[in-house]
């Protein structure tokens, strides 16, 4: 039996024993950010009015007024971490030191700058109103207190409670009629003594050696086992179970040496466990028409090998009809063995609002995919538009508005447009894409006639044609849902068995469905209990430990994926969009029989913040920064005030009324502060995506960090436009003035000095700082103090460093993966004093592809980063206009433009540059490529390869490269209030999703107020617009498309009042 979960409360004092090591080496992930120069003492002012009307609350042990409350709760979770980094030892830990350290860091941020500046803001509040002009404060870091990160301790105790799952993932549920078996990989040397077979009952007495040709031959490298026996250890002598002993010595593959010592195969077979024989009262059905359950003797099993039958093949397996897997496992999870746990009292198993293309056609389908529908003639197009699809009573019934106004209001319903009768022998499922999850329906069509002696209406089918159904839903969690049980409906049956494999050690576990009820079936199947069946199998490996585990320890964790190619799936929602459990959230993926889908187990990897130098150097990505600055202009020498931030890759320029500056800890009176330390990382974390967002939709400008060739100090009083470096020359700081000079430190800074200076052309240069940009082009900005312009150079020039060298990476891997799918546009051969070594290997794209999980990252999934994804892309100006270079920044809800304009290093903000997600649909390909004006696709096309400026070699059709966003503009979605304000359908904060197991949470704790109506949701056949993108490739397409779906997912979560009453709007006919 699983062991119980494990709950454990963390206190500020367990933090020691994780972190007493982490640096920021040691959690890279933590992005840090530095805030440069003082700020306008009105900011602070402005966040003091927000939260006047708050309640105050006063700390327990607080000897300070209430302007350092806040310091001092946070202080309290700290004071151990201050401790030690001051060279305590935590065995000297007390009460008496406890309050000595706390009384010590308060006095501590009572003397800094920032402290200083709140207790005389408290002492003459009335004087700092009206000192709108001046400037106060110093550069701080996010999220530091007297020398205490609490990102890093958030970090610490996330890595202790990582280490609690871990022990609680390694008693998994396994009932006895459930085998886990393993292969190794090639590279993986097993001793020959510990291979070993388990039986699945008792010998009876007498007969403890069975003769060895009862066990499948076995080589050196493979082998299989059951979790128990993986516990025990091949040393042990008996298994922890019972009724799974392990066999006795003379079954052991080392009776036969010669076997042992024979070369292992390139591929090596999976081992199956024989079956054996059963009496005629070993299998029977269950009483219980909704469920079929299969029912062992254990009984000691005669083990002659003359009455071992053979297994059947795979495909004889799946190619049996109900009635002759009634009495197996495989009829346990059959249609009729499910319970429709989730129906409503109407009868209504499910019911969406999806995008609906309809086609006719005479001949029958049973599988009609995206590359049968490419090659299909003779199709007649019948519609295209948005549905209300219900699924009640074993049919799908697709309703749209009445064309006759107030016709629903006098029927009570919407009008009835197709019907699809799933029981019918002639309906098929079949998954259409799946980039898109999108699914087809093929059936005979219907006609509907009135029954005057029943009182209602008849479908009944035709009998020749077929009518072509193709879905698309807004959420792909819910696309899977329906896919997985119209699936079972159609009767369709589960393998005998489900292998995970897993890329970094090329090994794959293979578990056998076990023959129980529906129940214990998704109880063997879940998300973390195949976790945990992997790790136990695979810890066996040699490389476990030092590839695996390591990032493990680091606090990465093992996830699923459902693969397809080079399009990679995470498994991460294991509710549905209304909160319920989604028992078959892995399952589910085994409906896709037509992909070849690989369900796969990798480590949920972010986007990568480290890089290598040409030298091979490792570096970190810098803290990103963000300040006030002053832009000189080179004609006329004025000044322009100016905010600058860097988000990732990028520089935005805002104006300095839209900066939402960053707010040192201890500052603010915020009563919602935690005392809890992972709560309070957690919301300070958020609030600073959330701040990040703000400025990303505000800012008038973006520029790439790549583009600018150098970062120096001023060293002419006259600033000059431009400069004479190539743009793909490598400039060294070696030939420009000192980062740092010993009169720096002696400029206190502001206008007060500058006054008073006797050269005041001087003194401006030195504090000022130029960027170099490839155009050609030199950008001035002047900071407050000389001090500051050193500190500007120094990180700005750490930044650049880093993403160089970090995009340059991606560029590769994003060429190593395409190649996984066809050649190179450019062969790749290696060479020899002019002879051909050998040349590139073939495209193989169920290669392992280590590198796929960076770049399918999991800061989509969490929300890591302000910029979920961005990119340039091509963008269609209307339906049939030309292609117009773009570049595209995904923001939560959101997806925001920037003109691209020819010889210029900055991207400016379009007008109408917001494309809102909410009530959004995403698709692609083929489907796609059906929304534009006849004669404007062909299909016949020919492909072109493509080389592009940053080395990226390609030949994809445009088919494969292209996208549209189908989108509403509704008012409310068009305010000009920040991100933060904008809500649909409530005024409350949005909540940007921190992970996976936290998106029902968010939603929860930012509950719609009572007195805040829902909106109505629009009409079915309200106008939408249509956004179409092209990328340059077909992986750059998947990626956006894995991105966008994401972001639209989270949406439909955190609207959960709204989504809901979209899809309950409208009444259905009586049939």
């Amino acid at each position: 039996m699983p062991l119980p979960p494990l709950t454990t409360q963390i206190s500020s004092t367990s933090i020691q024993s994780s972190s007493s090591q982490i640096t920021n080496e040691d959690a890279p992930h933590i992005l840090k950010r530095f805030f440069i120069g003082p700020m306008p003492e009105n900011v602070l002012s402005q966040r003091d009015a927000s939260q006047t009307t708050k309640k105050r609350r006063f700390s327990a042990f607080s000897h300070s007024s209430h302007e350092n409350e806040q310091a001092s709760r946070i202080i309290k979770n700290y004071a151990l971490r201050y401790f030690l980094n001051e060279g305590g030892r935590e065995e000297n830990w007390g009460e008496q030191e406890e309050r000595s350290t706390r009384e010590e860091m308060l006095r501590r941020w009572q003397e800094s700058e920032w402290g200083r500046i709140l207790s005389l803001r408290g002492r003459d509040h009335a004087n700092t109103k009206r000192s709108t002009t001046r400037w106060v404060g110093t550069s701080f870091e996010v999220g530091d207190i007297v020398g205490v990160n609490v990102f890093l301790e958030a970090e610490a105790l996330k890595r202790i409670s990582s280490q609690t799952s871990a022990v609680a993932l390694s008693s998994p549920y396994l009932p006895l009629e459930t085998t886990v078996e393993e292969v190794m990989n090639a590279n993986t040397t097993i001793n020959p003594a510990e291979t070993f077979v388990t039986a699945p009952t008792e010998p009876p007495e007498g007969k403890n050696d069975p003769q060895p040709s009862q066990y499948p031959a076995s080589t050196s490298d493979q082998r299989l086992l059951t979790v128990d026996d993986a516990e025990a250890g091949p040393s042990s002598p008996s298994s922890s179970t019972a009724l799974l002993p392990r066999p006795p010595a003379s079954v052991r593959v080392d009776s036969s040496p010669s076997e042992v010592q024979s070369e292992p195969p390139t591929r090596r077979p999976i081992i199956h466990i024989p079956s054996f024989p059963r009496s005629e009262g070993e299998v029977s059905k269950g009483k219980s028409k909704s469920k079929k359950a299969v029912h062992y003797d254990l009984s000691p099993i005669n083990s002659s090998p003359v009455a071992t039958p053979v297994p059947a093949s795979p495909t004889e397996v799946l190619e049996r009809t109900y009635s002759e897997i009634a009495d197996t496992s495989a009829g346990t999870m059959t249609s009729e063995a499910f319970e429709d746990d989730y129906m409503d009292e109407g009868g209504v198993i499910l019911r969406d609002r999806m995008l609906v293309r309809i086609y006719s056609n005479g001949d029958r389908f049973p599988v009609f995919t995206e590359e049968i529908h490419r090659t299909t003639k003779e199709l007649r197009y019948e519609d295209w538009a948005e549905f209300l699809v219900v699924w009640r009573k074993g049919r799908i019934e697709l309703y749209n508005n009445h064309t006759m106004p107030g016709k629903e209001w006098i029927t009570g319903h919407k009008y009835l447009s197709y019907t699809i009768l799933l029981e019918n022998s002639s309906t098929y499922l079949s998954l259409y894409s799946f980039v898109d999850l999108s699914f087809c329906l093929t059936a005979l069509p219907t006609r509907r006639l009135y029954n005057p002696f029943k009182s209602r209406w008849d479908i009944k089918p035709s009998k020749e044609g077929t009518n072509i159904f193709i879905f698309k839903l807004k959420s792909r969690s819910r696309a899977y849902d329906w896919v997985w049980r119209l699936w079972r409906a159609k009767g369709n049956d589960l393998p005998p068995s489900v292998e995970v494999q897993n890329p970094r050690l090329e090994s794959r576990v293979k578990i056998n469905i076990p023959a129980l009820d529906t129940t214990e079936v998704y109880r063997v199947f879940s998300r973390d209990n195949i976790i945990g069946l992997c790790i136990r199998s695979l810890s066996k490996v040699g490389d476990w430990k030092y590839v695996i585990e390591r990032e493990m320890s680091d606090g990465k964790a093992l996830q699923l994926a459902w693969r397809n190619g080079t399009f990679l799936d995470w498994i991460w929602l294991d509710k549905d969009v209304d909160g319920r459990s989604r028992k078959w959230s892995v399952l589910c993926g085994l409906a896709v029989k037509q992909q070849p889908l690989q369900l796969e187990i990798r480590i949920g990897e972010h986007y990568p913040s480290f890089a290598h130098l040409k030298n091979g150097e490792k570096i970190l990505e810098p803290p990103a920064i963000e300040g006030y600055l002053s832009r000189i202009k080179p004609a006329t020498r004025s000044k322009e005030q100016v905010y600058l931030c860097t988000h990732g890759a990028y520089l935005f320029s805002l104006r300095p009324s839209d900066a939402n500056p960053p707010i040192p800890l201890g500052m603010g009176d915020n009563p919602d502060i935690s005392d809890d330390p992972r709560e309070l990382a957690g919301r300070l974390r958020k609030s600073e995506t959330e701040r990040g967002v703000t400025q990303i939709m505000k800012a008038m400008g973006v520029g790439e960090l790549t583009s600018i060739l150098a970062v120096r100090r001023a060293t002419h009083t006259n600033a000059k436009p431009t400069h004479t470096f190539q743009r793909d020359e490598e400039v060294h700081p070696e030939g420009f003035p000192p980062d740092e000079e010993p009169e720096d430190d002696g400029d206190e800074g502001g206008p007060e000095v500058m006054s008073v200076s006797e050269d005041q052309n001087h003194l401006k240069m030195k504090r000022s700082f130029e960027l170099l940009l490839d155009s050609g082009h030199v950008v001035r900005f002047e900071t407050n103090s000389r001090r500051l312009a050193s500190e500007w150079v120094t990180r700005l020039r750490a930044l650049i460093s880093f993403w160089k060298a970090r995009l340059k990476q991606d560029t590769k891997d994003e060429m190593e993966l395409a190649q996984t799918r066809r050649p190179r546009v450019t062969p790749l051969m290696h060479v020899d004093n002019d002879h051909i070594l050998y040349s590139e290997a073939l495209p193989d794209d169920h290669s392992p592809l280590p590198t796929l999980g960076s770049f399918y990252n999991w800061c989509v999934l969490e929300g890591c980063r302000p910029i979920v994804r961005n990119g340039k892309v091509f963008m269609r100006q209307g339906l049939s206009g030309g292609y117009r270079l773009t570049h595209l920044f995904l923001l939560p809800e959101y997806l925001v433009q920037f003109r691209i304009a020819p010889k210029s290093s900055l991207q400016t903000t379009m007008r109408k540059n917001r494309i809102p997600l909410l009530d959004a649909y995403v698709f692609s390909g083929y489907f796609a490529a059906q929304c534009f004006p006849p004669g404007q696709f062909d299909v016949n096309a020919q492909t072109l390869p493509r080389r592009y400026q940053d080395g990226l070699e390609v030949d994809d059709s445009e088919e494969e490269r292209l996208f549209i966003i189908c989108y509403r503009t509704p008012a409310s979605t068009e305010t000009k209030q920040p991100v933060e304000d904008q809500q649909l359908p409530s005024k409350k904060p949005s909540s940007v999703s921190e992970g996976n197991n936290d998106l029902d949470a968010a939603a929860a704790s930012n509950p719609t107020k009572k007195d805040t109506a829902v909106p109505k949701p629009p009409s079915l056949d309200a106008k939408r617009k249509f956004a179409i993108f092209r990328t340059r490739s077909r992986l750059e397409r998947d990626a956006w498309i894995y991105a966008l779906n994401t972001e639209i997912e989270k949406i439909v979560r955190r609207r959960k009042d709204w989504e809901s009453r979209v899809r309950n709007e409208g009444g259905l006919m009586d049939i």
